[in-house]
């Protein structure tokens, strides 16, 4: 007998190969909108560093808080290197096709979407302190 097909019964060769094109369409689907968030993610981080740099230097000549200024520094680069990891390491997922490797890219997208969001609110902090404290 071949594999059960969707609706029961077994498959013939032709139905078994459209099934599998259809599986791995829809990894190579997956694949596909992780690597654009792993890139919308380094473009923010990066962006953020620019962004921040330009802010600091524009508006406080004497910054309070550096240590917050730099940790978000850090931070959004942290962000924008496990972006580039989980890019770069995003098309092993078609050749393992595990939940491992699945987990792995999750965790890799998580890592960077945390980076920005802290790296946005300790930067966030600074700015609200600096701006207050402005003559």
């Amino acid at each position: 007998g071949g594999r059960a097909c969707p609706g029961g019964g077994g498959c013939s060769v032709t139905e078994e190969r459209e099934t599998e094109e259809k599986e791995f369409d829809h990894t190579l689907e997956i694949v596909k909108m992780y690597q654009d968030a792993f890139k919308h993610m380094m473009t923010f981080c990066s962006g953020a560093l620019v962004v921040s740099a330009a802010v600091v230097s524009a508006f406080f000549p004497k910054p309070h808080g550096v240590i917050v200024l730099s940790l978000s520094f850090f931070i959004f680069l942290a962000g924008a290197a496990a972006a580039m990891v989980g890019l770069l390491r995003a098309p092993e997922y078609l050749g393992e096709h595990s939940v491992v490797a699945r987990l792995r890219l999750r965790m890799w997208l998580t890592l960077s979407v945390a980076a920005a969001y802290l790296g946005l609110g300790l930067f966030g902090g600074f700015a609200v302190v600096n701006f207050t404290s402005l003559p």
